[in-house]
């Protein structure tokens, strides 16, 4: 997983400060084509056109930005720290945790901002941290915002099937387009039978520990990066009995939220 980090740090530092490619270059050096197929590119090389293609959606301010808060994990705090040293409100080693130093940070620029200073990156705060930034220039200038997000869908699709996607853990709480493509593969699976939404509850919660129990993995319903790992292998066992759950450990909610329709 460090591995996968320190990658994906170096990429959005590339990306946000090489030239645009010229049209004869190969790999991934390449102007983008939505006419490559995705088959045609290793998973490094997918990884690194995923990356660019997400700095090029914040700056365009269609990147499907999820919440960030003390304690959050992952690239999206990569790039969120990447951004705000880039503006000089964060000077401390950039990783993949969110801290009290990228707390601070997010304070001083929302006050600056004229946002409500509360120390957490929501959506709105990105959309503002990242606009202007400059991203692939000319690679992207063929594609409309739809066009590259779609892209960029099915990059995710491809890397997560590899299991080289950058997975970041999920538990209770969390809300985002992960938590979404999380229950997506759930419901495919038959593990989750509720409405897909962006909100890790106690459907979800179930639905995970079923997954678990099911694949022999620790059963604490939160999704680690193994946990989905495991979820989009295609090795990943469906669910036998999907109109049963695990109900065990629950909490006060139980684990039929799963079928009830009650929580996400």
């Amino acid at each position: 997983m460090k591995q996968i980090i320190s990658y994906l740090l170096a990429a959005l530092l590339l990306f946000s400060a090489a030239p645009a490619p010229s049209a004869s270059a190969s790999g991934t050096d390449a102007a983008l084509s939505l006419e490559t197929p995705l088959s045609a590119y290793t998973p490094e090389e997918l990884l690194q056109q995923w990356t660019a293609l997400s700095a090029q959606l914040r700056a365009d301010g269609a990147y499907p930005f999820s919440d960030l808060k003390k304690g959050d994990t992952g690239y999206e705090v990569t790039a969120l720290q990447t951004r705000l040293t880039e503006l000089g409100y964060y000077h401390k080693e950039i990783v993949d945790n969110f801290g009290n130093g990228t707390y601070a940070a997010m304070r001083e620029f929302e006050k600056v901002e004229g946002l409500p200073v509360n120390g957490a990156a929501s959506a709105a705060d990105q959309q503002a941290l990242f606009a202007g930034t400059a991203a692939g220039g000319g690679m992207f200038a063929a594609y409309t915002p739809q066009e590259l997000l779609a892209f960029w869908n099915q990059a995710g699709d491809l890397l997560r099937a590899d299991g080289t996607y950058p997975f970041i853990k999920l538990q209770k709480g969390d809300v985002g387009y992960e938590v979404t493509v999380l229950q997506t593969r759930l419901k495919d699976l038959l593990y989750y039978q509720k409405e897909i939404v962006d909100t890790f509850g106690s459907g979800t919660y179930s639905a995970l520990r079923s997954f678990e129990k099911a694949q022999g993995l620790p059963v604490n319903g939160v999704a680690s990066a193994a946990d989905q790992q495991a979820l989009f292998s295609s090795a990943a066992a469906p669910n036998t009995q999907p109109g049963r759950t695990n109900t065990s450990g629950g909490g006060s909610n139980g684990g039929n939220d799963a079928t009830s329709g009650a929580t996400p």
